[in-house]
């Protein structure tokens, strides 16, 4: 049995927050001279007011689980195990808003901004997981078997409920009851899914030399309607240890162990396109009707019943090396990866009504190997240990059924899923005659302004004029670990990154004086074009009321989103034992530990290249001390 429970209280809306102090003009006021919070009557109005005023949110959340496993032996070589697993989460969420009061400095007039609200939502989630198995086991000679059969069942039962009111008499007040009856608000839902599954597997080995495993699973989700709820997934793999055979004896003095794998099978999803996409759903609304809100039902979305498994066929080919008394480690694997019938929702005309059609079309393959280098060695008293691993796998659309290209996440036939699509740079307007002679872009254009490729000839430049512009996907993914001891002391290094990831820079990163032209302009910025400075890094400056032509989805704004950084960083001394023994202590050790100590990465300030998320509250830098101990 396991109970946790977790409590956090913060400021409301604190990435907003976080996100106004990166935008705002840094020459705005934050306090006045007599200590109050300065007023500043634009889209920020003061974020440290915000801040330390502005309300409160409240997360709780309570998750209790428990497994309860039987073990039966029937007879020598069969058992059978029955597992039952139960999770319950319940979650209160609780977000009380208060009204602020300004006093405008020189005129003394008084100002609120805000009002005085609450919200409540509390989400109950229950999940369970059965399985009944048979496996039996068994040895003749050199030849060794396990086999296992059995039944599995997953379920989910999730609900919410939410109220909200405003206009309370204080600030004082934080619960429902205390507001006002007049724009009150409540909502609520449920969901549910399942999956059921027949499993089987079966190991054979012989002379721990030549290894099979045979799987298959036939599972049904509750996803799709009866005709189409079930499916059968089968994978085999094969192992042969190279180094079991004996024309392979005279290598034992490097070579202590190689083995080379090959495995293909059919795996299936079912997730992706939400809870019901093979039923006609209805929702509920409201509509003023003589005065009065009536409840409406009509039709939300239409059902596709011929709905069934996304599938993927993949081949794996690898080799696992161990050299010099398994000082050195090598292992690599090669796949290739076809995925058909993908489930998604298709783009429909806006005039359906319905939202996307759920449907299973198009095929993807995807291609990419992995690698991974290790090595275990010591110099005298100093054990050290190092593991690095790169991958890298590029995926291509094979077909669309007829459709497309999409737009939303432009997928196109022989291109990556979800390529960047935008126009294509051609650097900068550097004359008033350059503006005429070229295709029409805007009418606001002026010299410094990024000029664009016109793709199709048609002397303007239009939506019709955007191109795949670059590959969103990761490439080249590594990571380093390092270790070491020496005596009581040890240490450990943990590295990882992306090689290469295209990414489009936007937001008030590369666009100075946003919201109405009150923002900043960071010094990354100054670098900006004017006629003495006409290969500047930054197009001309605009208020962002003048438009944001210049910071449209271009490669002008493309980078390489690849990136180094330092996740984790330990150094422990274990105490010696005969400072422990008096104390009754078996073993103890001190450490400190730093995470995410640097990045090395293209970005402008105020990005993290891990989540793409720009001028939110940032990734912390953690530093900690700790002790471990044994009795």
């Amino acid at each position: 049995m396991r109970y946790i429970q977790r409590k956090k209280e913060e400021v409301a809306r604190l990435d907003g927050t976080v996100q106004d102090i990166y935008k705002m003009n840094p020459t705005l006021l934050a306090y006045y001279t007599d200590g109050s919070y300065g007023y500043n009557p634009f889209a920020i109005v003061n974020p440290i007011a915000y801040l330390h005023e502005f309300g409160n949110s409240k997360y709780d959340r309570h998750d209790a689980s428990g497994i309860l496993k039987l073990d039966y032996k029937i007879f020598d070589g069969l058992k059978f195990t029955g597992i039952a697993n139960a999770n319950y989460l319940f979650v209160k969420n609780k977000n009380q808003y208060k009204e602020m009061h300004f006093t405008e400095y020189f005129t003394q007039e008084q100002i609120s901004v805000g009002q005085n609200s609450l919200s409540d939502r509390r989400d109950d989630n229950y999940y369970y997981n059965i399985q009944a198995l048979l496996n039996y086991t068994k040895k003749f000679g050199e030849h060794s078997i396990d086999a296992l059969i059995g039944y599995q069942q997953e379920n989910q039962k999730s609900s919410w409920l939410y109220g909200s009111r405003d206009d309370y008499p204080t600030d004082l007040v934080g619960e429902i009851a205390g507001g006002s009856q007049e724009n009150w608000k409540n909502d609520g839902n449920a969901s549910h899914w399942a999956i059921a599954s027949v499993i089987g597997r079966i190991n054979y080995d012989y002379a721990g030399k030549y290894m099979l495993t045979a799987n298959f699973r036939t599972d049904g989700s509750s996803r799709f309607s009866k005709g189409n709820r079930w499916s059968t997934f089968p994978s085999v793999a094969v192992a042969w240890r190279v180094t079991g055979e004996k024309f392979m004896r005279n290598t034992s003095h490097f070579l202590d162990d190689w083995k080379l794998r090959v495995s293909m099978g059919k795996t299936g999803a079912s997730s992706g396109v939400g809870l019901y996409p093979s039923y006609t759903t209805i929702g509920i609304g409201k509509v003023i009707l003589d005065n009065t809100y009536q409840q409406t039902a009509y039709l939300k979305s239409i059902g596709n019943t011929e709905l069934g498994w996304e599938t993927t066929n993949m081949v794996d080919i690898g080799t696992d090396i161990q050299l010099f008394g398994n000082r050195l480690s090598f292992v690599f694997d090669y796949y290739i990866k076809n995925t058909k019938d993908i489930l998604i929702g298709l783009p429909t005309p806006l005039e359906y009504g319905f939202g996307n059609t759920k449907v299973n079309i198009g095929q993807v393959r995807n291609k990419g190997w992995e690698i991974e280098l290790g090595w275990n060695d010591n110099i005298g008293e100093f054990n050290y240990n190092i593991k690095a691993n790169r991958s890298n796998n590029k995926n291509k659309v094979k077909d669309l059924g007829g459709t497309g290209p999409w737009k939303g996440g432009y997928t196109e036939v022989g291109l990556p899923m979800n390529s960047l699509y935008g126009y294509q740079a051609m650097g900068y307007f550097q004359s008033e005659k350059e503006i005429e002679d070229a295709p029409f872009q805007n009418v606001k254009n002026k010299p410094g302004d990024i000029r664009y490729v016109d793709q199709n000839g048609d002397n303007k430049i239009d939506g019709d004029d955007r191109v795949v512009i670059g590959d969103r996907n990761p490439h080249y993914l590594y990571g380093l670990r390092l270790g070491g001891e020496y005596k009581n002391f040890d240490f450990s290094m943990f590295f990882q990154g992306v090689g290469k990831k295209d990414y489009i820079m936007s937001g008030p990163g590369i666009q100075p004086l946003t919201n109405g032209g009150t923002g900043p302009v960071f010094k990354h910025q100054t670098d900006y074009w004017t006629p003495d400075n006409t290969n500047a890094k930054y197009p001309r400056i605009l208020d962002s009321t003048e438009g944001g032509f210049n910071y449209a989805v271009s490669d002008f704004w493309k980078i390489n989103g690849g990136y180094l950084r330092m996740k984790n960083l330990q150094i422990g001394y274990k105490l010696p034992s005969k400072i422990l023994a008096p104390v009754g202590l078996s073993y103890a050790r001190i450490y400190f530990s730093a995470s995410n100590l640097f990045t090395i990465d293209n970005f402008i300030p105020g990005y993290d290249p891990e989540t793409n998320n720009a001028f939110t509250y940032p990734l912390a830098r953690t530093f900690s001390f700790g002790l471990n101990v044994n009795f």
